[in-house]
């Protein structure tokens, strides 16, 4: 029985650290800025699909 109690701390101790380093990886990459680059935003308006707003699509039943 010890030797199962002893393997299950190790893999808690293990999922607790994994877990610290995934909330660590979202604090540092969260909330970041927006990329403020005016040719992505041209290149962006100059291929968006304008076409598809004046056509009206069907409303689901709800």
């Amino acid at each position: 029985m010890i030797a199962f109690e002893i393997a299950f701390n190790i893999a808690g101790a293990g999922v607790t650290i994994a877990g610290l380093a995934y909330v660590r990886h979202l604090l540092q990459t969260g909330g970041r800025g927006r990329i403020k680059d005016p040719d992505l935003v041209t290149e962006f308006r100059a291929s968006a699909p304008y076409h598809l707003l004046e056509t009206e699509r069907p409303r689901p039943n709800g």
